[in-house]
């Protein structure tokens, strides 16, 4: 309904070139339209600035990208096991480089485009705490336990690639003292780990009975 709009349009050079390009139609409020022919394959950018480095643990977070075309464009995730992407969230999964490209398909007029970036994942920090223990002389040196502080996203001492070990040079006939209980071994791809030894408490006394001769 309304009234007509006058078009400007050059038939024969539509004709001429419509299999090289796209028509496009520009509206001029009630002064009228133009029809032009655009040739086909215009190049178009991607652009987009995600940040250069994150640390595993870290929140998800969004990474937006735009096209000199104005069309719309996508993101994936080239590092599935470092970062994932849904719509333009990130998140991290692990330590390591997460590589993302967004693109841009293009249309009848624009060819495809895309651009990638690396985010740096680093590893977080865990520290791994030999606890204290104490024993009687004589007696036997009870199993060891540690203590853990810097996990994230839900993840546990059952997690970790190679387990800690827990170990003291005391024996059950060590004199009464101090001995030091090692944290050592321990290792995981997310982790930083640092190791710190706890102590065993040797208390009591050695009793001697004497020999006595038949």
């Amino acid at each position: 309904s309304g009234d007509a709009l006058p078009v400007s349009f050059d038939q024969a050079a539509y004709q001429a070139n419509a299999s090289q390009g796209a028509l496009l139609l520009h509206h001029f409020g009630r002064s009228g339209m133009r029809a032009e022919v655009l040739p086909a394959g215009l190049a178009q950018s991607v652009s987009f600035s995600p940040p250069t480095s994150k640390t595993y643990g870290d929140a998800p977070f969004s990474v937006s990208a735009s096209a000199s075309s104005t069309l719309t464009t996508t993101l994936r995730s080239d590092s599935p096991g470092v970062c994932a992407v849904a719509a333009d969230t990130v998140t991290i999964l692990g330590a390591g480089a997460c590589r993302l490209t967004a693109s841009q398909a293009g249309d009848a007029a624009y060819v495809p485009a895309s651009s990638s970036a690396t985010i740096t994942v680093a590893q977080a920090a865990l520290t791994i705490t030999a606890n204290s223990a104490t024993r009687v002389v004589g007696r036997p040196t009870p199993s060891f336990t540690a203590s853990f502080v810097g996990f994230v996203n839900g993840d546990s001492m059952a997690d970790l690639d190679t387990a800690v070990r827990l170990s003291s040079s005391a024996t059950p006939l060590s004199k009464p003292g101090s001995y030091p209980i090692s944290a050592a071994g321990a290792a995981d791809a997310n982790y930083a780990i640092t190791h710190q030894s706890g102590t065993l408490t040797i208390s009591g006394s050695l009793s001697y009975l004497p020999l006595l001769g038949r």
